[in-house]
């Protein structure tokens, strides 16, 4: 007797499932999203071949859970406001951004990096420290980072170096060997300026010391400028080949 096939049909989305759409895309846990090429094309500005070309019965399972894609296809219909992600979880911002880049939307990019940064401040304010939201937030930053970002990309860094290595690799997805190679750059001013460390936490504290003493929030003497090299920072790190 041949065996009964287990596969559940895929649930509607409630919002999303317009007859005339022409692509259909189902998320990670089984739900159903019709929704128009054009919007999306509209939204980003540019036509989007891995979706328009797929004919309407033809169905794209995404990787992505319903609320995710829910949230990211409001930003292309421009028939309702835009989400207010205020109250959602970083992990849902994280991942509604990351679709927000690789479709090229930008204004719902825009949104996201606007709460992820705010978040990320409230992390840097926490004792201690969370590390795996923040270098969630760091990472994403980093990955999608431009020049108005530096500077706190730099502050985020700063408060990564006391992290395990293990727990940083875990976390950093796309950042990770940037990171090793930004901490490395601290781990050679600490024991150039400062006494030598014998644990993380005790390069995070001596870190934080020269860059309170040798960055713009201290006056130094000429004298004292030419005895300090440059201070490693995780933005100079990114734009440079190493």
């Amino acid at each position: 007797m041949a065996e009964q096939s287990t596969t559940v049909d895929p649930t509607p989305h409630e919002k999303f499932n317009a007859t005339d759409a022409d692509v259909v895309i189902i998320s990670s846990d089984n739900v159903l999203f019709r929704i128009h090429s054009k919007n999306l094309t509209f939204a980003s500005g540019s036509a989007v071949p891995d979706m328009t070309n797929a004919p309407a019965s033809e169905e794209c399972h995404w990787d992505d859970p319903s609320d995710v894609l829910e949230t990211f296809f409001t930003f292309i219909y421009f028939d309702s406001p835009h989400p207010d992600l205020k109250d959602s979880s970083i992990e849902k911002v994280l991942a509604v951004g990351r679709l927000a880049h690789k479709w090229g939307v930008p204004h719902a990019a825009t949104i996201c990096k606007i709460q992820v940064l705010a978040t990320q401040e409230k992390l840097l304010l926490q004792t201690p420290t969370t590390p795996k939201e923040l270098l969630s937030t760091f990472d994403y930053l980093a990955q999608y980072h431009d020049k108005e970002l530096g500077r706190a990309l730099d502050e985020a860094a700063m408060h990564t170096l006391h992290f395990p290595i293990v727990t940083a690799k875990k976390s950093l997805s796309y950042n990770f060997q940037s990171w090793a190679f930004f901490r490395l750059q601290w781990m050679d001013a600490c024991l150039l300026w400062a006494k030598p460390f014998a644990t993380s936490l005790e390069l995070q504290e001596k870190s934080q010391f020269i860059w309170a003493n040798t960055t713009e929030s201290r006056e130094m003497t000429n004298s004292e400028r030419s005895l300090v090299m440059p201070v490693p920072r995780f933005s100079n790190t990114l734009r440079n080949e190493f």
